[in-house]
Parts: C-alpha cells; sequence; structure tokens
C-alpha cells in the first residue's frame, strides 16, 4: 500500500524535525543511538516522514511531542503502540536494536521513496525480539525481520 505526502505534510514535518533537534542539542548526556553516517536532522526528519505516511494511511495521529518521544510512534486501535521502521531499500529488512530497553506492541516498516511510501508490513514486538533474530547487519548487531515475515494487514 502505497502514501503521498503533500508539500504542507513535508514542510510540518521538516520543522517538527527541526524543533526536536534543538531540543535534544540541549538535554545533558543525551545518547543518541545511530548508527548511520547521515547527520542526525536528516535522519529524524526521513523518520518522521515514515511514521507521517503510516499514520496518515491508517487514519490515526502521529506522536508530535517536542519531549519525551521516541519509544512509540503512534497507536493503532488493534495493533496497540507502535515504533515506525524504514528503510531506503524496496528489499531491506525490519531492523530494531538490541539496545531498546522499552517495547512497543508492534513495529511496523515502510519503503521511503519520499514523498510516496510504501507499507511493508508489521510484526508483534514478542515475536520481533527474540534471539533467533539477532543478526550482524554490518554496523553492528540488531533485530531483524525480513519482510515476507511481516503482517500484511
Amino acid at each position: 500500500m502505497q502514501i503521498h505526502l503533500n508539500d504542507l505534510e513535508l514542510k510540518l514535518i521538516k520543522h517538527l524535525a527541526i524543533q526536536r533537534e534543538e531540543i535534544t542539542k540541549g538535554i545533558e548526556n543525551f545518547k543518541n543511538y545511530k548508527v548511520d553516517d547521515k547527520p542526525s536532522l536528516q535522519m529524524a526528519y526521513e523518520g518522521l516522514c515514515s511514521e507521517f505516511a503510516f499514520c496518515k494511511l491508517m487514519n490515526i495521529y502521529p506522536d508530535l511531542s517536542l519531549q519525551n518521544y521516541g519509544h512509540i510512534d503512534c497507536y493503532h486501535p488493534d495493533w496497540g503502540t507502535i515504533d515506525v521502521k524504514s528503510t531506503k531499500f524496496t528489499d531491506g529488512k525490519l531492523l530494531v536494536g538490541l539496545w531498546k530497553k522499552k517495547f512497543p506492541d508492534a513495529y511496523v516498516l515502510m519503503i521511503d521513496k519520499n514523498p510516496i511510501f510504501d507499507f511493508v508490513g508489521w510484526i508483534e514486538s514478542e515475536k520481533m525480539i527474540d534471539d533467533a533474530n539477532i543478526e550482524d547487519t554490518g554496523k553492528g548487531k540488531a533485530y531483524v525481520m525480513p519482510q515476507w515475515k511481516l503482517n500484511k494487514s
């Protein structure tokens, strides 16, 4: 399923990403767990775009908080609390860091072809967070799930 974000939505997302970046700069001992070489602001923007696209597709409301955000991106009435993950690769896998201590009820994978996003699928946390799913991604170990194992609806 595809969803298209319009110019106004993208501007709102960019504004939110900038505001969150500014706030985190002021937090002493803030730990950024990113493993990508991209700048934090770019990663925040890309992540927020996928979150908004998923929420728009599901007709639910995204987390617009400027503070105390991060573990939960939204709430789905059937799946519970959701953490939306994204990839630029059409064959990309769902990745969840081993460092996560608080888990949502489910994870969602979106493919980012900004401004178009593809909903790939979702999986319950208890199925995702399993030692059998740990793989070395080339940038460290993570819980990894291929697309074909994700729920499609």
